[in-house]
């Protein structure tokens, strides 16, 4: 009995000492090592009959970024969730995170090398005849602004002299499996394991090593090989390389984390407004809009706005074409158009929607040569409001906000409603004796060449103003080129542009749109433009379908299904109250005029040198002295 037992005994102690042995061998197989000098001995025992796979993220290259390369999930948490909270729609949202990825995987000038010997080491190996791949997790599909993912990368290694090419295999794309794709050497497998991928490719490719050496950064990538290797008995040897890990456990930095997402945002508007197509610029015109217009869409916004007025002048034409009218009242959209304006916009509109033909009989007779600039003297605005100190101090305020944000660049003052903000910005320049700043007021109203569906009566009675002609973007140009602001200045400063104004999006779109066609048209490249708003962003009201102002969270900039712009913002934060009085300012107290499109016209000094008015002048001063004022007791 004695001896069964012992007999028992050592075949059990047996058994455990060769599991042990197994375990051992198995771990054997698989070092982990941070040091560059094992990857060189290890592989130095390759042969011809060996396969030598490098994973490439974290093996090869890192990011030189350290949010990357030691906080990537906590980043990558804090993006998505920064994301959602600034309301950008999915595809937004998908485009700026593959700016992250490019980062990440794609740009040569944003990666490091592990180490600075590794290319020497693949092109050794591949000189001795030893096949040498890449393996990488990398997901190879088109996402958010990149096509060619897997171009990119293979780029990126190319400009580190490192290239897998000469691997032996024929490219397969995605042929072999949905879930992987090899090209140039290397093998992309995203969806399912590195042990799987391999099995596929391998066997497809016919071929069976004797031998292989797998370095990569994740145990379990390399458990997966080795199990793929013992289930086809190949020799293995794992390598758990952690060089990049040595600064892991840094903490995350939320000061550095915002400061990236604000240059990715930036890059991401950059792009999407570079995006933009000439021929969204160009061929979005209100004019060209009308006149192609199909007849189905005659009774849907915006066209049935257009054809409200069209059919005013319409029916006053042909019940007066032949009489000899000398003055025709203001009430009367014609009164705006002069000879030129009826020849070059209302002819085309009117025989396209009425097919009544304008000759140059009745235009001659029935329209000025010259229209005068209507102004609406019947309302005056006091300047006493103005002079409080309330309206002073919340205007310094936020001009000195402004200033800050804008030094060292040029800011446009768009139309009226911002100009006495940008007087106390200007005497703000010249108390510090800021010589490079430009602060340019520029006369714009209304909703320029807008083709968006208009709302509120006011906008849809006087639509036709913003009416726009070849020949009046030109003038407007001329116009803007004599108060400083021209695409060639743009690429002599290099600086930076900001626009302000009080708009919910259709002044800013419209704008936007000229500056971004004058520069197109010229071949010059768009400059890095932000938006100011001048009010807080929790005043920011638009009109609905039913004309009731209602709260909105970001700013229209859609010009049509074809032209959105994404122009990055900044707000503000003026009084909401003051601010409207500003915006509703009757001329007395204008600095620049009413200027709508269809008013720009080769005779506009005659109307500039009208403003400043008197009235506005005295304000002017009063705001300059204040500043010099607020100035003093500062220093003092």
């Amino acid at each position: 009995m004695y001896i069964k037992n012992m007999f028992k005994l050592l075949i059990l102690i047996t058994l455990l000492n060769l599991s042990s042995c197994k375990n051992n061998i198995t771990k054997s197989n698989i070092i982990q090592s941070n040091r560059f000098s094992d990857l060189n001995s290890i592989t130095s025992t390759a042969d011809s009959n060996t396969l030598v796979i490098f994973d490439i993220d974290n093996v090869i290259v890192v990011p030189s970024n350290t949010l990357l390369s030691t906080n990537f999930k906590e980043f990558i948490g804090y993006l998505k969730n920064a994301i959602q909270t600034k309301g950008y729609s999915y595809q937004d949202k998908e485009k700026i995170m593959s700016l992250v990825w490019y980062d990440y995987y794609g740009n040569k000038e944003k990666v490091n090398l592990v180490d600075l010997k590794t290319p020497k080491l693949i092109n050794r190996l591949q000189k001795n005849g030893i096949k040498v791949m890449g393996l990488t997790a990398f997901n190879a599909e088109p996402y958010g602004y990149f096509t060619n993912l897997i171009s990119t990368r293979i780029n990126t290694l190319k400009g580190f002299n490192i290239s897998f090419y000469s691997f032996g295999f024929k490219d397969v794309g995605a042929s072999l499996s949905k879930d992987i794709n090899f090209k140039n050497g290397i093998l992309f497998a995203s969806k399912i394991s590195k042990g799987q991928a391999l099995k596929i490719f391998l066997n497809n490719a016919n071929y069976k090593p004797k031998k292989i050496i797998f370095i990569d950064d994740k145990y379990e990538n390399i458990k997966s090989v080795q199990d793929f290797c013992t289930e086809s008995d190949i020799i293995f040897k794992g390598i758990h390389y952690i060089s990049s890990e040595e600064n892991i456990n840094q903490s995350f930095d939320a000061i550095k984390a915002k400061n990236e997402l604000d240059k990715i945002l930036k890059e991401h508007n950059n792009i999407k407004n570079k995006n933009i197509s000439y021929e969204s610029l160009s061929s979005q015109f209100l004019l060209n809009g009308l006149l192609t217009a199909d007849p189905k869409d005659y009774d849907k916004p915006p066209v049935v706005d257009h054809i409200k007025w069209m059919k005013y002048i319409h029916d006053f034409l042909k019940n007066n074409e032949k009489s000899d009218i000398s003055k025709v009242s203001h009430d009367n959209p014609m009164s705006h158009f002069d000879t030129r304006d009826a020849k070059e916009v209302l002819a085309p509109l009117l025989k396209k929607f009425f097919n009544y033909d304008l000759n140059n009989e009745v235009i001659n007779r029935l329209f000025k040569k010259e229209c005068e600039y209507y102004k609406d003297d019947s309302k005056k605005s006091s300047i006493k409001y103005f002079l409080q100190d309330k309206v002073k101090l919340d205007l310094y305020n936020n001009a000195t906000k402004a200033y800050n944000i804008i030094k060292g660049n040029t800011v446009i003052i768009l139309g009226q409603t911002p100009a006495y903000l940008g007087i106390m910005m200007d005497e703000i320049k010249k108390t510090n004796n800021d010589s490079i700043t430009k602060i340019i007021f520029v006369p714009f109203s209304g909703r320029p060449d807008y083709i968006q569906k208009l709302k509120g009566k006011w906008n849809i009675k006087s639509s036709y103003l913003n009416l726009l002609s070849k020949n009046k973007e030109l003038v407007f140009r001329q116009m803007l080129t004599e108060r400083g602001f021209s695409s060639k200045n743009l690429l002599k400063s290099n600086q930076k542009i900001f626009i302000l104004d009080n708009s919910s999006g259709p002044s800013f779109a419209s704008f936007l749109a000229i500056i971004c066609r004058w520069l197109y048209e010229e071949n010059n490249t768009l400059p890095e433009i932000t938006l100011l708003h001048a009010s807080n962003q929790k005043d920011l009201f638009i009109q609905n379908d039913k004309n009731r102002w209602v709260n909105i969270e970001k700013l229209n900039l859609k010009m049509s299904d074809n032209l959105i712009f994404n122009f990055p913002v900044i707000f503000l934060d003026m009084d909401d109250k003051i601010l409207r009085s500003f915006d509703k300012i009757s001329d007395n107290l204008r600095i620049v005029p009413s200027s709508n499109s269809l008013y720009w016209r080769k005779n506009y000094h005659n109307l500039f040198k009208q403003y400043p008015t008197p009235e506005a002048k005295k304000l002017i001063q009063e705001y300059r002295e204040y500043v010099d004022k607020k100035k003093k007791v500062h220093n003092n």
